[in-house]
């Protein structure tokens, strides 16, 4: 009966081993995307400030081509923001926030 014991011990004592490794590896990618999240959300700022500039411009008024080119680029500029939003977990926090708002207003 102690031999099971022993053996019952060892094998959770390996599979703990197994799953901190596993939940490090995984914690370690987790913050080196929180990292370079800032960086995209940066650069995608920077994106959004140039299609404005570009968006003002007279020249560019009657191409429909560019246009479109436009419509595209801030389209894609807003997904890029909600899956930063997602990735930063701040998704959850703000829809907290807001659903007793939304309540109270319906």
């Amino acid at each position: 009966m102690s031999i099971f014991f022993i053996l019952f011990f060892i094998g959770s004592l390996s599979l703990n081993v197994v799953l901190v490794w596993y939940i490090i590896k995984l914690l370690t990618k987790l913050f080196f995307i929180q990292e370079n999240m800032e960086g995209l959300i940066s650069l995608n700022q920077n994106f959004g400030d140039h299609l404005k500039e570009l968006n003002e411009l007279e020249m560019y008024y009657g191409d429909e081509t560019l246009n479109g080119l436009l419509k595209h680029s801030k389209y894609v500029a807003e997904q890029i923001d909600v899956f930063a939003e997602i990735l930063s977990g701040l998704d959850v926090a703000e829809d907290a926030e807001e659903q007793p708002e939304e309540e109270e207003q319906e």
